[in-house]
């Protein structure tokens, strides 16, 4: 992976969103990443090793693919009566050619 240094984009389906590294994510905690959908941001701590960043960046990619895969409606749901919890296979399936573009739409990023 070679994520850039500095702020960037990545194309996460139809989208674009923008990578912001700060140091102030402000959310629910002391978070080290953070995908905000309706902003079509991703933000990165920029002071963690180069693993753990790049590990951050892809966990909050995969919050984007869910959310478009439309899993993020059927997990999150507080009224369990109404949640509608898919198979570990149903979410490959949706989740998987999602990913597979997100890779192959950003060659720089996933070399």
């Amino acid at each position: 992976m070679n994520l850039p240094d500095k702020n960037f984009k990545v194309k996460v389906g139809p989208h674009t969103y923008e990578v912001i590294y700060s140091s102030d994510i402000t959310y629910h905690g002391n978070y080290i990443g953070r995908c905000d959908i309706t902003q079509l941001s991703i933000f990165l701590k920029p002071d963690m090793p180069k693993s753990v960043q790049e590990e951050t960046f892809v966990h909050e990619v995969l919050h984007a693919v869910i959310d478009m895969a439309g899993l993020s409606r059927r997990l999150d749901k507080e009224d369990k009566e109404v949640r509608s919890i898919p198979s570990s296979e149903e979410i490959v399936n949706e989740v998987a050619p999602l990913l597979y573009l997100v890779i192959k739409d950003n060659p720089k990023i996933f070399c």
